[in-house]
C-alpha cells in the first residue's frame, strides 16, 4: 500500500466515491421525506381525532342520517330512551324513585 497511485487508479476511485456518495444522499433523503410523510399523516390523524366531535354535532342532519349505520344508531338510541321512560311510567306509585316524582 505503499506505492504511489497513478491518475488512473485515482479518477476511478474517485469516480467510485462519488458514485456512491450520490446513492447514499439519495437513500438519505428517500428515507427522511417518508419520515416526514409518516409524521404529516399522524398530525392529521391527531387533529382529526380530536376535530370528529365537533364536526359530527355541526354536521347536517341528512348527511348524519344518509349513512345506513348513523341511521341504526340513531334508532336505537331513540328505542332505548322511549324504552327507558315506558318502563318509569308503568312502575307502581310505591316501587318509583324519588327522582321519578
Amino acid at each position: 500500500m505503499l506505492e504511489e497511485i497513478d491518475s488512473d487508479t485515482f479518477a476511478s476511485k474517485s469516480r467510485e466515491f462519488r458514485d456512491r456518495e450520490a446513492e447514499l444522499k439519495l437513500e438519505i433523503d428517500v428515507a427522511d421525506r417518508g419520515r416526514h410523510e409518516i409524521i404529516d399523516i399522524a398530525v392529521k390523524a391527531f387533529e382529526l381525532s380530536q376535530s370528529r366531535r365537533e364536526k359530527w354535532f355541526d354536521a347536517d342532519y341528512a348527511a348524519k342520517t344518509s349513512n345506513p349505520r348513523n341511521r341504526l344508531f340513531e334508532l336505537l338510541s331513540r328505542w332505548r330512551k322511549s324504552r327507558h321512560h315506558n318502563e318509569k311510567a308503568l312502575r307502581p306509585v310505591g316501587q318509583r324513585a324519588s327522582s321519578d316524582r
